[in-house]
């Protein structure tokens, strides 16, 4: 199995949280054999989070978003 960097990892974790973002996609996408053997074609290095880490990732972005729009609105 290929290795890849902790920052290609964390890149491609953020790209993914992006995808199941901005298209609307079912977390269980994640867990689909079809879906990992592509990712897994196109990056075999790549460890696809379970869907726990996956929603915790995207609750933490969400949470850090939200404080900066609102200490922009302060701020305005």
């Amino acid at each position: 199995m290929k290795v890849i960097s902790k920052n290609r990892q964390y890149k491609l974790v953020q790209i993914l949280a992006n995808f199941i973002i901005h298209d609307c996609q079912l977390f269980s996408i994640i867990e689909s054999p079809f879906f990992i053997d592509l990712i897994h074609e196109l990056e075999p290095g790549f460890e696809i989070p379970c869907i726990k880490t996956m929603k915790k990732i995207i609750q933490d972005a969400y949470k850090w978003s939200t404080e900066q729009l609102l200490d922009m609105l302060v701020s305005s």
